[in-house]
């Protein structure tokens, strides 16, 4: 299945930069530009000015964000800020985290993955992508060759892996221990052959699905073939990319719902939005209007319902009102999208544009944006600028995995997994052996 190897890793000097907690930074789609300023304001070396750097007055096509990240990636490797490893290394990271008043750990290897075509089977997609970022990691991949931000994958373990995980970080303290936005990493760089051997053993017959980084992975593959086309140099860093690696089942794994907001419609289409929704579902009242805790406790209604019943929360901007939108029993086939994977009937994103949006504003959905942040729904249906927004349950893992498995595709952002796996603790060099 895939081919999942050690490499040699490029990681902060800690003597050189200080504490590391204050160089790593969440991956580019998550920074907003109040954040971006906290991040830069941490430290000159955090990894934001690679990730995802600023746009300064004056910026052109030879001096721009894309060829500052190129100059710092050298100028931190010439003053030894930047080391990389002499030996192939897998990365074990433990991130530690609160819920709540729960703790909660998550268990993650780093590795280089070779780059396959989604269609070879060996790293499975479960969504499309947009064209917009990939553009802009492609010219930050073209200057620097190197991957600031790991991708995230989900495997199922069938074999011991994770034994193997937990007993080699409790053998030994971690390379590295940090804290960064309330989560606590540690890592521990396992390079001896026996442990490396082990583990890829382990992963060699697994497939790997796709959680985050879509865009990413579709860049790498681009880059790839420009590199192949310049000068073939057989097997060499840009065929694989940095990937981390987490067992399908591990309890600190979170998966968050992805609300849509529906914005510049016409009174008309507004319009054939009700009465498709009036078609295919019964709507019940919910909370009263107060903001985001009025959403919250709308979504709390959502969990009460039966998870294989598509249901929705709906927030009128017109009319003021929330409700829940539950998929109506007995409906006729030809109402509903059809799909050869049966698991898709219970997925609700993909209910909610196969079956309502799409049909009703065309598959482009222009007006359709996205969000996770329930105050941001909150301000966009206030201010009018939304008509509507449906909140979205989590999916299930369960069906996440047999929608993967059976070779389907869902909308755009259809998961939001978390935490976010960090940009900072290693990366990954895309000239040379690995």
């Amino acid at each position: 299945m895939a081919d999942v190897r050690p490499f040699r890793g490029l990681r902060y000097a800690h003597g050189v930069v200080g504490d590391v907690g204050q160089v790593i930074c969440p991956p580019y789609d998550v920074i907003d530009p109040a954040h971006q300023a906290a991040l830069y304001g941490r430290s000159p070396f955090n990894a934001v000015r690679l990730e995802f750097g600023a746009a300064e007055p004056g910026d052109d096509e030879t001096t721009n964000v894309y060829t500052r990240a190129a100059d710092l990636l050298q100028t931190w490797q010439r003053s030894g800020a930047l080391e990389r490893a002499a030996n192939p290394t897998f990365y074990l990271m433990e991130e530690e985290y609160e819920t709540g008043s729960k703790s909660r750990r998550r268990r993650c290897l780093l590795a280089a993955v070779r780059l396959e075509e989604f269609d070879r089977g060996a790293v499975r997609p479960h969504e499309f992508t947009r064209p917009g970022p990939k553009e802009d990691r492609l010219r930050l991949m073209q200057s620097c060759a190197a991957n600031f931000s790991p991708l995230m994958a989900l495997y199922r373990d069938p074999g011991g892996m994770v034994s193997l995980l937990e007993a080699r970080s409790q053998a030994w303290p971690p390379d590295i221990a940090a804290q960064s936005n309330a989560i606590t990493y540690r890592l521990w760089a396992l390079d001896d052959s026996t442990t490396v051997q082990e583990l890829q053993r382990f992963l060699a017959p697994l497939p790997l699905y796709m959680a985050d980084g879509h865009h990413r992975y579709e860049t790498a593959l681009v880059y790839r073939d420009m590199r192949r086309r310049e000068h073939n140099q057989g097997v060499t860093g840009y065929d694989y990319v940095l990937m981390g690696l987490i067992e399908l089942s591990d309890p600190g794994l979170d998966l968050l719902g992805y609300h849509r907001l529906v914005c510049g419609l016409s009174p008309e289409a507004l319009e054939g939005l009700r009465t498709r929704m009036g078609e295919l579902f019964v709507e019940e009242p919910g909370p009263k209007v107060g903001g985001v805790d009025a959403l919250d406790a709308l979504l709390r209604v959502l969990d009460t319902k039966e998870k294989a019943q598509p249901s929705y929360g709906l927030v009128d901007a017109a009319t003021g009102r929330l409700s829940t939108l539950v998929l109506r029993e007995g409906l006729p086939p030809e109402s509903l999208p059809s799909t050869a994977v049966p698991s898709l009937r219970q997925c609700d994103t993909w209910l909610l544009h196969e079956a309502l949006l799409k049909p009703v504003l065309g598959s482009d959905l222009e007006q359709v944006s996205y969000a996770h942040d329930l105050g941001e729904v909150t301000s966009r249906t206030a201010s009018g600028e939304c008509g509507l927004a449906f909140l979205l349950r989590p999916m299930d893992l369960d069906v996440f995995e047999a929608v993967v498995l059976g070779g389907e595709r869902l909308p755009p952002k259809s998961t939001f997994f978390m935490p976010k796996l960090p940009s900072g603790l290693v990366f990954h060099l895309l000239d040379g052996a690995l």
